[in-house]
């Protein structure tokens, strides 16, 4: 099984970890002195750039606040933020839940941990989801997202042709079916040798499988399945190894049927 490396507090090179953070702790020095009521409420996370950011400031800690984010495009949400002191102004981490358009969360542990070092990143699909703090009177949050395209097919039938050469995406979104797989297709005119790279990174392990006229019975894309000449690993180039001409389909199942973990995942193959 291809073992990818769960990334719940690193998005990878990303930047705009430093710019979220940035953008929301300027927001708190402008948010009126008046604390607003307590209790459960709704509020929208207000956009900067790239950045959502909301600065809460509440009259109590007695509170439930579900911040509204609408996503547009498929890919990965990372949220940061940090709970504040009223009387020293220190920053502490803040805990967190993402919950769906209904307000259920959508978390493994009910919540996540989050801070000015310690990101949390879904990877979703298009709607709207919410944000939620509980038991905070003085709070920043912040959220960015990065699209990634979900070409997946949604049956063995619907596989998805990848392109020679071309890399390919798809999103195993939190709150989709754990159960749920997705399918690529590609043809190979001549018996030669295949190389796949693949990648992947999320809150849970992505296993692939490949099928065609060298593996009927289908094999897993593993490092760890060299005797059956069928290798890839993240990030690095695949060995090449020897394939009969035919039309090749790769599965792409996650390692568990909880809703609460997600994933995103490229793919790319070439002849040698």
């Amino acid at each position: 099984m291809n073992q990818m490396t769960e990334n719940k507090n690193k998005w990878n090179g990303w930047s705009c970890r430093l710019l979220m953070l940035a953008v929301a702790f300027v927001m708190i020095f402008c948010v009126k002195n008046t604390a607003n009521a307590a209790g459960t409420q709704v509020v929208d996370l207000q956009k900067s750039g790239s950045v959502y950011a909301y600065s809460g400031k509440w009259e109590d800690s007695d509170t439930a606040v579900y911040h509204r984010i609408v996503v547009k495009k498929s890919g990965v949400l990372a949220v940061a933020g940090t709970s504040i002191s009223e009387y020293t102004g220190s920053r502490y981490g803040l805990s967190i839940a993402l919950c769906d358009k209904n307000k259920r969360v959508l978390e493994r542990y009910q919540s996540s941990y989050v801070s000015t070092e310690d990101v949390a990143s879904y990877w979703v699909k298009p709607g709207t989801y919410y944000i939620l703090v509980k038991n905070q009177k003085y709070y920043v949050v912040s959220a960015s997202m990065k699209s990634m395209a979900d070409r997946g097919g949604a049956s063995k039938k619907k596989a998805t042709t990848i392109k020679y050469n071309k890399k390919i995406t798809g999103v195993m979104p939190v709150g989709e079916k754990g159960s749920k797989a997705d399918w690529f297709k590609f043809k190979v005119t001549k018996d030669k040798k295949l190389r796949l790279d693949v990648q992947a990174e999320g809150s849970t392990t992505v296993y692939m499988y490949i099928y065609g006229p060298s593996y009927k019975k289908g094999t897993s894309i593993s490092l760890y399945n060299q005797a059956k000449k069928c290798y890839s690993v993240n990030g690095f180039s695949g060995k090449k190894i020897k394939i009969k001409k035919g039309t090749y389909y790769i599965k792409v199942v996650r390692a568990t049927k909880n809703k609460a973990y997600s994933a995103g995942y490229s793919i790319k193959w070439k002849l040698q």
